[in-house]
């Protein structure tokens, strides 16, 4: 087995097995399979750019973190098939901050098709602006200039399971942010989605299975605090959202005084 720990969400990872050969000079074919991924992650192997229609080579787009394990099997052309061989690989974010989204819509029969439900994440700066304001990082804002921050939507999907990511590579001192969830379009019926925030590479929340019932529902889910890198649950679900009604996230109430540097 081959373990990789240098993998970070949305590389491309290539399988390379043309080192194999069989001792009588025969031809070999390949299967690779995937045996493992995170929940969420819904994507398949393909053919390797590189190398397009040969069967030794496959590549993998990793959506988000998490545990991924890949078994080759190599046979010759008699039949005879090689002992399985595991390729394990654990991609670990490489940013400050880093928010998962996925979702499922149980009523849904295939989320791996181009129809499905659109749910949408967003990662607002408080005390700044409303959600859908120029200070919220999401689809219709996916690299906004903050000053200092940068936050980006590096994942964005429309239609079905996700994932979706947001990443923050400079939180500001003092800096307070929000993560909210909007259900955009309703399909399938009810979404339930799962957010996971990453603090410098470590798992640090996860908020599971959150329903979602209709269009414009909207999940606000957390507030992170920097640079105490403290996580506060917010899980409150409004129905109805109108981005134009500019609503505006604010700090959690009676939060420790040494987290409010006003």
């Amino acid at each position: 087995a081959s373990d990789i720990d240098w993998a970070i969400p949305l590389q491309t990872l290539i399988l390379d097995a043309s080192g194999s050969f069989d001792a009588n000079g025969d031809p070999l074919s390949y299967q690779w399979r995937i045996t493992e991924q995170p929940n969420g992650a819904v994507n398949g192997l393909r053919d390797f750019d590189g190398q397009p229609g040969n069967q030794a080579f496959q590549q993998y787009f990793i959506p988000i973190a998490g545990r991924y394990t890949f078994e080759l099997t190599v046979t010759d052309d008699n039949g005879c098939e090689s002992q399985t061989s595991e390729v394990r690989v654990l991609a670990i974010p490489d940013e400050a901050i880093s928010v998962e989204l996925t979702w499922f819509n149980p009523t849904d029969p295939d989320e791996n098709d181009s129809e499905g439900a659109d749910v949408d994440l967003h990662f607002v700066k408080i005390g700044s602006g409303a959600w859908f304001s120029d200070f919220d990082c999401y689809y219709g804002n996916v690299d906004p200039i903050w000053t200092p921050e940068l936050p980006s939507l590096d994942l964005d999907d429309t239609d079905g399971a996700g994932p979706e990511m947001i990443q923050l590579d400079n939180p500001t001192e003092c800096g307070w942010y929000g993560i909210g969830v909007h259900y955009f379009t309703q399909q399938f019926q009810d979404a339930y989605a799962t957010v996971r925030i990453y603090i410098d590479g470590i798992l640090t929340a996860e908020y599971l299975n959150t329903r979602l019932e209709n269009t414009d529902d909207f999940w606000d889910v957390a507030r992170i605090h920097w640079p105490s890198r403290t996580i506060i649950e917010i899980d409150e679900v409004i129905e109805h959202f109108n981005s134009h009604d500019n609503l505006v996230p604010t700090r959690p109430e009676n939060v420790d005084p040494d987290l409010i540097c006003d």
